[in-house]
């Protein structure tokens, strides 16, 4: 069990299927602890009901302490259950926010074992593109099934055509 308190903070809010985390660094493993056990609750919750994705915003800091970082890390690798309707992870670092050039290693490595690709998982530096990156995913993760949907109606309507003599 930690004794520390948690040092940083986060708000997390839904809106259109999208988890958007707001966090305040830096942080400690008390904090790491906090925010993991609440965005997975979240995370599971929105995956169960369909596709979803996540922007997650630093201010202040994106410094870890070491040990909360390798928490970050262990439980990334944990989430498998919860990403099959993860669309895509944005993570907004604007210019002003100290530490990127020490994190930007740590948030690769992040997506790596997330098990995420350049398609599903990017770092930004303007809330705009982010924003805008996040629709563009849910609308490529319905395009993939168009195929599909594509296929089915041309099958029915060759069935239909068969019935109809």
């Amino acid at each position: 069990m930690n004794s520390f308190s948690p040092i940083g903070s986060f708000s997390i809010k839904v809106e259109d299927r999208v988890m958007n985390i707001e966090q305040t660094g830096p942080f400690n493993l008390a904090y790491a602890l906090e925010y993991v056990a609440e965005s997975s609750r979240v995370t599971t919750a929105l995956n169960a009901e369909g596709p979803y994705a996540v922007c997650v915003s630093y201010s202040n800091s994106v410094l870890y302490a070491p040990d909360a970082l390798r928490f970050v890390y262990d439980r990334a690798r944990l989430v498998e259950g919860t990403k099959q309707n993860c669309v895509g992870i944005a993570i907004l670092v604007t210019p002003e926010v100290a530490g990127m050039s020490k994190m930007q290693a740590a948030f690769e490595r992040f997506f790596h074992l997330r098990g995420l690709t350049p398609e599903t998982g990017r770092l930004f530096s303007d809330a705009n593109e982010a924003h805008q990156w996040l629709r563009e995913r849910f609308v490529l993760h319905s395009a993939v099934k168009l195929p599909f949907e594509t296929d089915r109606l041309a099958r029915l309507r060759r069935v239909a055509a068969r019935l109809q003599f």
